[in-house]
């Protein structure tokens, strides 16, 4: 996370600097830019009424094996991953885990699946059982929101 806000500072002084002209260099080579270092979106405030939903699953729910679940939001926007917009973010549906803490990339495998391209529904195919599903959305990095930012399910697939 420090070396991300280290890039992202970095890229922040070379674009200052890259759009002074050299008259302006020149004018004011004495001035000094006060640079703030950025905040990523996902260490901003989150507003109070931010939320995800499983849209069309209900806590304890007996589904098929083969389940369309569908992904909501409330406060902020749905964007594909790569750029690092505030309001932003995109889901991840981790099976048979717990939320990521706030800041904390979601790791990629099996069990956290990405959802980059700004997808809201994924068909799921579980194996027969109890299993828990925790839908985390995260920002352009895929750096957790954290709990706030997280629901989950208990569901019984038949």
């Amino acid at each position: 996370m420090k070396i991300l806000k280290a890039l992202l500072f970095v890229s922040l002084v070379f674009s200052v600097s890259a759009c002074k002209t050299t008259d302006s260099v020149s004018q004011h080579h004495d001035a000094q830019v006060d640079l703030v270092q950025p905040v990523l979106p996902s260490e901003q405030k989150l507003p109070k009424n931010a939320k995800v939903t499983f849209k069309n699953l209900k806590d304890g729910q007996t589904i098929k094996k083969n389940f369309k679940v569908k992904f909501g939001v409330t406060g902020f926007t749905v964007k594909p991953a790569g750029q690092l917009v505030s309001g932003t973010g995109h889901h991840h549906l981790i099976v048979d885990g717990t939320f990521a803490e706030r800041g904390v990339i979601v790791p990629a495998d099996e069990q956290h699946i990405h959802f980059g391209k700004g997808q809201t529904e994924y068909v799921l195919n579980l194996t027969p059982g109890k299993h828990t599903l925790t839908l985390q959305f995260a920002d352009g990095a895929h750096a957790s929101y954290g709990e706030q930012l997280s629901k989950t399910v208990h569901v019984t697939v038949k």
